[in-house]
């Protein structure tokens, strides 16, 4: 790999494309489970291409996914880094956007951002469990529009941060929903940056809410789930789930009973929930990182019901689920499967594991197990780096985009390696899928290298985004967190 620096630009340049194909798939771990539907032979190797790349700031970009702007026919791609600054890049060009040259939100990005289509929104600060965060939207020249507290102060850094992004809905106009490391979750109007609720949670909310009308009552509702620690000793020993309205008013909950001093070394419930809509019923899914939250074992996912009734309990995975879980057809069955990555340890290294599990039982279908054990680096899997996928290779089935030490691009239908690139660095978040106006796919993926940040963009010629694809993380720029259309 050659790069070549002018003006604070860095090029990548790959000298070749390692395209690597398994010569098995990867194993089917349920007893007795068909085997995935597709074709028996290797998939077409299929390879992305450095584009553009550019070095960001002198601050890491880590947990905050960058977010696409629609901005009418220009669209462009915005990141925020750990040094509290936001930047702004044409997307096919990577060409730096005016007005965004030295914006800073300042405080600690570490949450995913969102956006509405014309401008983007940051949750930013949180110094004291009752005091309403820092969250701001900047329009599409760079422009803070508002702030929901400048009284706020800034933390210590790495104190008080925020990794929840602010989920948004256009319901008799915008609303934002922004989740705080504090003890309440609020809800905003989007215009104007105006409280209009707040709900008493029982702990921070470190996942972003889903977004989806899953009560059938003609407007979205507020999926949120997070931890509550003991009053008396600071342990956590329980996880919740909420459906709230868009109003703010509660209309169920369940909790996630774990062992207390265990979960507190698992760590914080994590992983944002999703919901999509199976047998004709709606689904809501997310991870529990503590043991025995429900079932017999550890690191499971959970599926509820619409009125926060338990569905299914998968058997436990092999590594912390703090990753939202995503939904996509990877199998090419015409409706989305569960899509789950954790991490798992390696010496000093880490490498992904990618399970599929069925959306009807909760089953285990798909395992990889330690098959991609070759990519392990020296980087995290936190909770904001998930699955991405696409329909790569054209056969009609989403395929997985899974960082690691290089972006490996694995068939959904035979679970392959279709094709690995290069990166310049770390990658600790998800990165964006988006199709090129003629044929092919562009991956835009931002990281850091030593203390630096850089974002780069690598395109394909061939493929798709397809159908019941999960493009980003929570599938859309709003945060949303739904697949496809819900049937309250």
């Amino acid at each position: 790999m050659g790069q070549t620096w002018a003006g604070g630009t860095q090029r990548v340049v790959l000298t070749a494309v390692a395209v690597l194909a398994m010569a098995t798939g990867m194993s089917t771990a349920a007893a007795g489970a068909s085997p995935p539907a597709g074709r028996a032979t290797a998939p077409a190797p299929v390879a992305f291409t450095p584009d553009w790349s550019q070095r960001v700031t002198g601050s890491a970009i880590s947990t905050s996914s960058p977010v696409v702007v629609a901005n009418g026919t220009k669209p462009f791609v915005v990141t925020g880094d750990v040094g509290g600054n936001l930047r702004a890049f044409d997307l096919a060009s990577g060409t730096p956007v005016g007005g965004w040259g030295n914006v800073r939100a300042g405080y600690e990005i570490r949450a995913p951002l969102s956006s509405d289509g014309a401008s983007v929104f940051v949750p930013v600060a949180q110094d004291g469990p009752n005091r309403v965060p820092q969250f701001k939207k900047f329009n599409a020249k760079g422009q803070q529009v508002w702030n929901t507290n400048p009284g706020t102060r800034y933390p210590a850094p790495g104190v008080g941060f925020l990794l929840a992004g602010m989920s948004l809905a256009n319901s008799g106009g915008w609303k934002a929903i922004g989740p705080s490391s504090g003890q309440s979750f609020y809800g905003f109007n989007a215009a104007n940056g105006a409280q209009q609720w707040s709900f008493l949670n029982a702990d921070s909310t470190m996942a972003t809410a889903a977004l989806a009308d899953v009560a059938g009552l003609g407007s979205p509702q507020v999926i949120t789930s997070n931890d509550r620690s003991e009053h008396t000793s600071g342990r956590r020993v329980v996880g919740f789930l909420r459906v709230v309205t868009l109003s703010g008013r509660q209309l169920c909950s369940a909790s996630q009973m774990a062992t207390g001093t265990a979960y507190a070394n698992e760590g914080y419930n994590n992983s944002s929930p999703v919901v999509m809509e199976v047998r004709g019923k709606p689904l809501i899914v997310l991870g529990s990182t503590g043991p025995r939250q429900s079932g017999s074992g550890d690191n499971q996912l959970l599926g509820y019901n619409a009125n926060c009734t338990p569905r299914w309990t998968s058997a436990p995975l092999a590594g912390r689920i703090q990753a939202s879980p995503a939904l996509a057809d990877v199998m090419g069955k015409g409706a989305p499967q569960i899509v789950q990555l954790v991490a798992m340890s390696d010496g000093g290294q880490q490498y992904p594991r990618v399970y599929v599990i069925d959306p009807a039982t909760g089953k285990t279908l798909v395992d990889t197990g330690t098959r991609l054990r070759q990519y392990a680096a020296q980087i995290i899997y936190p909770p904001g780096t998930s699955v991405v996928t696409a329909d790569v290779d054209g056969d009609g089935a989403q395929d997985m985009i899974v960082p690691a030490s290089r972006m490996l691009v694995i068939s959904g239908r035979t679970h392959q390696v279709l094709s690995t690139f290069a990166i310049p660095g770390a990658i600790q978040n998800t990165p964006v899928v988006t199709e090129l106006p003629g044929k092919g796919l562009r991956v835009t993926v931002a990281g850091y290298s030593g203390s630096g940040g850089w974002i780069s963009s690598f395109t394909s010629t061939q493929g798709r985004l397809g159908k019941n694809a999960w493009t980003r993380f929570a599938n859309s720029s709003r945060l949303t967190g739904v697949q496809g259309t819900v049937n309250g």
